[in-house]
């Protein structure tokens, strides 16, 4: 009888620990369906971003092979408004991988939701002369860090566009490329005014899709 009574306190105390290991390996299953739920998901907001900015680029793209601009000088092989267009592309993707792997992107996207809070709480105490003081030397501070994170890709950059620049300005001199006339702009559209347009058109395509600040 006795030993019929401690054989079934051995398999209690068995069946408790089993059951206190199964707790346990719940436990440790729960950590990871939480982190599997609270991966960041593709904001919204950005893909929407994406589309639009890729539309707008294509629209580029077919004003650069199908509008009929000025057939000399020949740069690059091309006609003034494809060489421009061209390279405004080449250029703008140069850049924007140049300040993604030459930046730490993550301090970078800190630093700038640090200046919007800066700015925001400034708007809420621009009545308050001692708290805006306060607010404009972190402000001040958090702008020179992001200008550090910008200076080595800046510079690397610099000479080849001085370069490019320097020669785009001799081939084309006074080329015009797009003949304007409007009333609200009077002058024509030259090489430097359609680089600029079209930058930052690719630019902001790159960027978008590259996820570069």
């Amino acid at each position: 009888m006795a030993k019929h009574i401690k054989e079934i306190q051995e398999e209690q105390i068995e069946e408790k620990q089993t059951e206190e290991e199964q707790t346990e390996e719940t436990q440790e299953e729960k950590p990871e369906v939480k982190k599997e739920e609270g991966k960041p998901k593709f904001h919204k907001t950005r893909k929407g971003g994406i589309i639009l900015s890729v539309i707008v680029s294509i629209m580029a793209i077919g004003v650069i092979f199908m509008y009929q601009g000025p057939a000399t000088p020949i740069v690059f092989g091309f006609e003034p408004l494809k060489a421009i267009g061209l390279l405004s592309i080449v250029l703008s993707l140069f850049v924007t991988l140049i300040y993604k792997f030459m930046t730490d992107q993550i301090l970078m996207k800190e630093l700038k939701k640090d200046l919007k809070k800066h700015q925001k709480h400034m708007k809420e105490h621009r009545k308050d002369a001692t708290k805006m003081s306060e607010l404009s030397k972190k402000s001040m501070e958090t702008n020179m860090k992001y200008m550090r994170q910008t200076m080595k890709p800046m510079l690397i950059t610099m000479l080849p566009f001085l370069l490019i620049f320097q020669y785009l300005r001799g081939a084309f001199d006074s080329t015009i490329i797009f003949p304007l006339g409007l009333p609200f702009w009077p002058g024509d559209l030259g090489w430097i005014g359609t680089y600029i347009i079209f930058s930052m058109i690719f630019t902001t395509a790159f960027r978008k899709i590259l996820d570069v600040v």
